[in-house]
């Protein structure tokens, strides 16, 4: 899941990337002041997308040995849901499904192991949301800087 979530990262740096240089390419054929000043907040917008994406592939040093929210339906197998739990409460979760369940220390150390990637690929997630939505409004304003220049140019 980690791999998947930093290639969609790494996906969307090369296509904000290749956006940018599009802007620059057509930013001195536009006639109109104000379809100059659209394409620069498109092109500030592909440029925070980017530097989003890039600060998700960095490594995770932040709080993440804390319990944030208790779900009442957990599931075991979502990352998400595992996000939200500590140690202690992983190990209730996984008694209820099996009253046998005696960890040892290296079962206590991939539980562990476990949570913290469930943290750190859900918010490589969230990170990789928020660019993804700001990758769109910048497209939204490219587009209509594009679409103005038709309409005022012919």
């Amino acid at each position: 899941m980690l791999k998947f979530s930093e290639a969609k990262h790494s996906g969307l740096i090369v296509f904000n990337s290749g956006l940018l240089l599009g802007v620059f390419i057509n930013y001195d054929k536009q006639i109109i002041h104000f379809q100059q000043i659209l394409l620069m907040l498109g092109s500030l917008a592909f440029f925070l997308s980017i530097l989003s994406s890039f600060l998700s592939l960095f490594p995770s040093k932040g709080k993440i040995f804390f319990e944030k929210n208790k779900k009442k339906n957990i599931n075991l197998y979502y990352f998400g849901d595992l996000a939200e739990l500590n140690i202690n409460s992983f190990l209730q979760q996984l008694k209820a499904v099996d009253e046998e369940f005696s960890p040892n220390n290296l079962d206590r150390d991939l539980m562990n192991q476990i949570l913290i990637n469930s943290r750190i690929v859900k918010d490589k997630f969230r990170q990789f949301k928020a660019s993804l939505i700001i990758t769109v409004l910048g497209l939204l304003l490219i587009t209509i800087t594009f679409v103005l220049g038709k309409i005022f140019s012919g």
